[in-house]
């Protein structure tokens, strides 16, 4: 066996080796993590569900203060916080055990007593603890504790929240904005995995944010695909000629106005329809959130589908015009066949881009809708954590948007090379455009 080969086996050995340990560590951190993350779960919805039926425990805030200082202090954890964990990432800083009974008994009794004290920092303070002290237990050195501390801080999220793939990039960017660490994504992903399935299996539901109104459904195109054939069929007819004005003003009109000119008339003045929220104080049924749903819809259909359907109207208008569309009324075609088989397939690839474009758009305003009704979806979430300076969830909930427009342009991408496949770029030219 040569020196060359002895190198490799040596590498390859060494690659194994530090693979079975982070599995090994990354899946004892997530059980852990799940474990705890189930317990603090429960804790607090049961604590706060019992403030809803016992309200007179609000004016024990002042006592509930006074206990969480005092706990603090007899665990020597006191001005510990989430500044500490990110320490501990990058300086190796050692974090107390007591730190995570003092961040879970705080919190939940925070919460039991109607304080202000959020989730998404408890989960990275216990979870980060819970990391590094499961770390040394291993016996990792130095370099793999702050890697167990994020994985760590993955896990606990994850089993709180239900998001692993999240709770990994939020885990490892909050260290360092814009930073991504490779090293800690196996291990963090793995810990998120491991948490995100105890808790599930221990009846843990993950937090789900729902989108008040979602404009690039399937719904949405089919609509707006219609009335765009509809107008250019009865063009200049009454029908086209509503369009093309109600396309043009509402285009101009900003969202933000447009909602609470229909609350003031609706929810204000007539007093049919609810004016904010996703249900009826105490939980509603079907009825009651498709009421509260009607708004919010409007606001968006009136924002978005008649301004598509208007452009989609004019590619088709300017398809009928061509030579092909004369060559098919002289072979007999009816307009309604010229339209629907030839028009429209070719404006559809033009139409899916702009709508892939305007997602950016859409998504602008279906968050200022929920800010402006209280809907409890994506966009209410980041105004919240703008307002009350959550960057580092702020910052996740920007990078899931950036996803969601990078993934509509590439489904636009593959459609439209679909529908007309000269637009690819394998896709050889003629003799005459090659030279």
């Amino acid at each position: 066996m040569n020196k060359r080969t002895k190198t490799a086996l040596r590498r390859w050995c060494l690659y194994g080796w530090t693979f079975a340990k982070w599995t090994m560590a990354a899946s004892a951190i997530g059980v852990v993590c799940g474990l705890i993350g189930t317990m603090f779960h429960f804790g607090v919805h049961e604590v706060t569900a019992f403030r809803g039926t016992h309200p007179w425990v609000l004016y024990l805030l002042p006592l509930a203060g006074f206990v969480i200082v005092s706990f603090y202090k007899l665990t020597e954890t006191d001005g510990l916080g989430t500044d500490d964990i990110i320490d501990a990432v990058h300086e190796g800083k050692r974090l107390p055990i007591l730190l995570l009974p003092a961040i879970f008994f705080g919190t939940v009794l925070t919460h039991l007593c109607g304080g202000s004290a959020g989730r998404e920092g408890a989960a990275l303070q216990m979870g980060g603890t819970i990391g590094q002290c499961m770390g040394r237990t291993f016996r990792l050195d130095d370099r793999d504790l702050r890697v167990a501390t994020l994985a760590g801080m993955a896990a606990f999220f994850s089993a709180l929240f239900g998001t692993p793939l999240a709770a990994t990039v939020f885990a490892i960017m909050v260290i360092s904005i814009g930073v991504l660490y490779h090293v800690a994504l196996y291990p963090s992903l793995l810990a998120a995995l491991v948490a995100y399935g105890v808790s599930v299996r221990l009846g843990v539901e993950p937090t789900r944010f729902t989108v008040a109104v979602p404009d690039q459904s399937v719904g949405m195109f089919v609509r707006v695909a219609a009335l765009g054939v509809l107008c250019a069929w009865k063009e200049e007819r009454p029908v086209d000629r509503i369009l093309c004005k109600v396309g043009t003003v509402t285009s101009c009109i900003p969202e933000f106005w447009l909602s609470l000119v229909l609350i003031l008339v609706f929810s204000v003045a007539l007093r049919w329809l609810p004016s904010s929220g996703a249900y009826a104080v105490g939980g509603g049924g079907f009825g009651d959130r498709l009421r509260h749903l009607v708004l919010p819809m409007t606001v968006v259909v009136l924002s978005h589908l008649w301004y598509y359907a208007y452009m989609l109207r004019n590619k088709l208008l300017e398809e009928v015009r061509a030579d092909y569309v004369l060559l098919a009324r002289a072979k007999g075609l009816s307009r309604r066949t010229i339209l629907l088989r030839h028009c429209l397939r070719n404006a559809l690839p033009s139409y899916l881009s702009l709508m892939a474009i305007s997602v950016p758009h859409i998504l602008g305003g279906t968050y200022v809708v929920e800010t402006v009704f209280s809907y409890p979806g994506i966009g209410t979430l980041a105004y919240e954590s703008a307002r009350y300076k959550d960057y580092n969830l702020l910052m996740v909930l920007c990078i899931l948007t950036g996803a969601v427009v990078i993934l509509c342009s590439i489904a636009a991408q593959i459609i439209n090379e679909r529908l007309d496949p000269r637009i690819r770029a394998d896709v050889p030219r003629e003799e005459g455009e090659r030279t």
